[in-house]
């Protein structure tokens, strides 16, 4: 909402629930065809969609053949992220131990990376079930995968599920895989991945110039940093070629 908020005093215009199917080249920028029917001119188009959507977007030739190299260069992966609310931060006394400075718990558990909100008191856990594993749990429900970090937790702190779900509040679980719009969750480099990025960083002279994390050069590859820093950089390669 800030950022929304933000872009729009700068005179940005945000269009929701416009899926791009296209983009177009023309004889004085682009066009970005809408699944409903929807059409904007633009002097450029900047793509910054997670890369399983790259090939799902029909573009034209010379942007067609390097959205192709990035999704098949550059390594994408998946997350089943879980978030309880808890009646009380009961782990920072389990397993006899004082936790309370616990930050992040690393376990062989079926869920096996857990975070609090350390130094904040708030009773929230955060579960990240990442990579292949988290495809093999793409058909269940998200009652299926909270029960899942239930018993992983109880695993973990010795301390019956049934007993935990007692004292949930509140729960989430997000398998982004399953998500239309993202299809997964992060990128990461792969011995190809550098020379990707350069190519589809530096452009070819056309309008459509692509973004998003995993574009960015550096070891910041896969967070929200890299996505800033790339769009940045992006933007300032617009207004160049606009002077």
């Amino acid at each position: 909402d800030h950022l929304a908020a933000d872009s729009r005093r700068h005179g940005a215009v945000l269009h929701l629930g416009a899926a791009v199917a296209a983009i177009e080249e023309t004889p004085t920028g682009v066009v970005a065809r809408c699944r409903d029917g929807a059409a904007f001119a633009a002097d450029a188009a900047v793509l910054a969609v997670p890369l399983p959507l790259l090939s799902e977007i029909a573009l034209p030739p010379a942007a067609r053949v390097r959205a192709a190299r990035a999704v098949a260069e550059i390594g994408f992966g998946n997350v089943v992220k879980l978030l309880f609310r808890f009646m009380t931060p009961w782990w920072v006394t389990a397993v006899g131990h004082d936790l309370t400075d616990l930050s992040f718990v690393l376990s062989d558990a079926a869920v096996p990376t857990w975070w609090t909100q350390y130094p904040t008191g708030h009773p929230v856990l955060t579960g990240w079930y990442a990579g292949p594993k988290a495809d093999r749990v793409s058909a269940l429900s998200e009652a299926e995968l909270v029960e899942m970090g239930l018993a992983a937790l109880a695993a973990i702190f010795a301390r019956p599920a049934a007993r935990l779900r007692q004292e949930l509040v509140a729960a989430r679980a997000v398998n982004w895989g399953n998500d239309p719009f993202a299809r997964g969750a992060y990128s990461y480099a792969t011995p190809a991945t550098r020379a990707a990025q350069r190519a589809l960083s530096q452009g070819d002279g056309g309008a459509v110039l692509f973004a998003g994390e995993a574009l960015h050069i550096g070891p910041d590859i896969g967070t929200v940093e890299a996505a800033f820093a790339i769009g940045r950089d992006t933007a300032q390669l617009v207004l160049r070629g606009a002077a």
